[in-house]
């Protein structure tokens, strides 16, 4: 998808700002979802985590 490299790039940056991984992660969804609002929520939830490296447990609480 072409939001791929600005999902990349929103939680790499708040990562290395040392911001804690789970906003990171809810930025760089927000992001994806404010682009393609048609892709279901697992879905978008499932591609971030394969883009970031986002560990996926972390989303099942």
């Amino acid at each position: 998808m072409c939001c791929r490299v600005a999902v990349e790039r929103v939680y790499r940056e708040l990562c290395a700002r040392a911001e804690p991984p789970e906003w990171a992660f809810e930025a760089a969804l927000t992001l994806y979802r404010h682009n393609h609002p048609e892709v279901p929520v697992a879905v978008a939830t499932r591609d971030v985590c394969d883009w970031t490296g986002h560990p996926a447990q972390l989303l099942l609480h």
